[in-house]
């Protein structure tokens, strides 16, 4: 995310297919302002 809270088209991206074992993933919010 840019400064301007625009979404950044670079940061668009994928992940490979799981072939053995698991694949975990995790999510981070960023706010612009806090939350009530």
């Amino acid at each position: 995310m840019g400064l301007d809270g625009q979404s950044d088209p670079n940061s668009i991206h994928g992940g490979c297919e799981v072939l053995s074992g698991e694949k975990w993933s995790a999510t981070k919010w960023m706010r612009q302002r806090p939350t009530t």
